[in-house]
């Protein structure tokens, strides 16, 4: 494969969640059932629902109950304060919640568990100098980034004590490539795929413009911690976002990255489950143009195109995308954000009509949840803020939650799958 060095582009801006792959994650312990030695089915163990808001105080609260109807702020008697920004949200796991920033607004990675009462409680913070990527692997295995510590490495920590546990540093096939015209190394896009942990490293020159018209993705196994292969598709993407499958399979969100204008998050590359490559079957060699096969797709300067990270469910992709025209400051302002299935396989897409559309400067940045069988989508506008739920199944969009005085961040489940 040829790489070339490439000395123009444009720049991506993007506003996207901080945090990839937003689907509920466990661990499958599969015991042996008598002479048969066939799996049992897994058993979920429900520990409530936690709701993440900001806006007028930005606050974390629990309920035994997947919340409903009206939620105002002065009901948020258990809540816990956040200050600073919490419009990044956070996502569940092994049940517990982990969220971007401490209470006191610090970047890192908080965890929040229930106790024995159902009260939400800090259960340990591994603090990072910005808000990065992170993702799990098992009950005391998860991987993030810190460029700060270093930007050639991957570290872990253990979920369940919350400490940083070491690094994986990347070989020569991957640092080769920091050559006297890089002048920074980034590293995005932490996300787990069956015995893999997936990140992107970008090589940019002073000036920003990306050193090389290729995209670097290098996964590593996640049984030994191990590097085991640099993925290069040979045209430069930013992948800040990842979903999987209910099949396994990974999709990263992204877009052109090139400086000093431009647009992003309107392509997807796919992973098959249990491989290191790059799926060139997928799309047109290897990239899904989502956005050319929606209704009214929009375009833009310099704003990002997709609102959160998208969802994946059964080969349908689900996503809050900007639909209208994006031209100046405007485009902050108007209600012109909406929710959005797209069929990879049969390749149609459309808007979801019964959604109401939101507007940016006041907007949640959490993508589409699945919870309980349903596809939670927050809504922000100027006369609502809170929640539409649509069934995959039927197509059926109803109003869930009505949130005063507070805007969506987040929305999850607390369960342990076994």
């Amino acid at each position: 494969m040829i790489i070339k060095t490439r000395k123009s582009g444009i720049l991506i801006l993007s506003f996207k969640n901080i945090v990839s792959g937003l689907a509920l994650s466990g661990i499958i312990l599969l015991a042996s059932c008598g002479d048969d030695d066939e799996p049992t089915a897994s058993i979920e163990t429900e520990l409530g629902y936690v709701l993440y808001t900001f806006g007028e105080g930005n606050f974390i609260t629990s309920s035994d109950t997947l919340f409903t109807g009206t939620v105002n702020v002065t009901d948020l008697t258990n809540a816990i304060q956040v200050a600073g920004n919490a419009r990044g949200g956070g996502k569940a796991f092994n049940g517990s919640f982990y969220a971007g920033v401490s209470p006191s607004g610090d970047p890192g990675i908080q965890k929040y568990t229930r106790d024995e009462t159902g009260t939400l409680q800090e259960d340990g913070f591994i603090s990072i100098t910005q808000e990065s990527p992170f993702d799990f692997s098992e009950a005391t295995k998860g991987y993030y980034v810190d460029i700060t510590r270093s930007t050639t490495a991957l570290q872990i920590f253990d979920p369940s004590t919350m400490q940083r546990t070491g690094q994986i540093d990347y070989p020569e096939e991957v640092t080769k490539f920091n050559t006297g015209d890089v002048a920074n190394i980034g590293l995005s896009l932490v996300q787990v795929s069956g015995d893999y942990v997936y990140t992107q490293v970008g090589f940019r020159e002073s000036d920003g413009t990306v050193a090389y018209d290729s995209t670097f993705v290098v996964a590593i196994n996640t049984d030994t911690d191990t590097f085991e292969e640099l993925m290069i598709y040979p045209k430069a993407y930013n992948f800040s976002e990842g979903a999987r499958d209910t099949n396994g399979d990974l999709y990263l969100e992204g877009g052109v990255s090139n400086p000093p204008l431009g647009v992003a998050s309107r392509e997807l590359a796919r992973i098959k489950s249990g491989t290191t490559a790059f799926d060139l079957t997928f799309g047109t060699e290897g990239i899904f143009g989502f956005r050319d096969i929606i209704e009214n797709p929009g375009t833009g300067f310099g704003i990002v195109l997709t609102v959160g990270a998208p969802l994946v469910q059964d080969g349908k992709l689900y996503m809050r995308i900007f639909s209208d025209e994006l031209i100046g400051n405007d485009a902050f302002f108007s209600e012109n954000i909406d929710g959005y299935v797209v069929d990879m396989n049969a390749e149609t897409g459309s808007k979801i009509q019964e959604i109401p559309s939101s507007s940016f400067a006041t907007n949640s940045l959490e993508g589409p949840k699945l919870l309980d069988d349903l596809i939670y989508f927050p809504v922000s506008k100027n006369d609502f803020q809170g929640y539409y739920t649509y069934d995959p199944i039927t197509g059926a969009v109803n109003k869930a939650i009505t949130l005063e005085g507070i805007k969506p961040a987040a929305i999850a489940k607390l369960e342990i799958t076994e």
